[in-house]
């Protein structure tokens, strides 16, 4: 559920970065997601997420940083997806509809 919740914000910028690179950056991002689930947060390596990829070390680095720099632009990515889902729900009349406070752009 995660990696389609990102989909939208993952890609916003696909038309003007080369393509591998965002092939790059969504197996990162997908395999970020599964260890987490199956590991928790510190339960896995950037090794093992870059073999779960299927991509080095170096990739993730050039990309992301580390794998901090991973979580932050998850993070980021559905920080959008709800913050669009929000104007979309407010568009069409829900004018109450706010993203908590504790949920706002602070982890970014």
């Amino acid at each position: 559920m995660g990696v389609e919740l990102m989909a939208c914000s993952a890609n916003e910028g696909a038309a003007s970065e080369d393509r591998r690179i965002t092939r790059s950056k969504q197996a990162l991002r997908e395999a970020f997601i599964e260890l987490t689930e199956e590991n928790g947060l510190d339960g896995f390596s950037a090794s093992d997420l870059c073999a779960r990829a299927g991509l080095n070390r170096g990739t993730l680095y050039n990309i992301f940083g580390d794998k901090d720099g991973l979580l932050r632009a998850l993070e980021g990515d559905i920080m959008a997806d709800l913050e669009a889902l929000q104007a979309k729900m407010q568009a069409i009349g829900l004018k109450d509809v706010t993203i908590p406070v504790s949920l706002q752009r602070s982890c970014s």
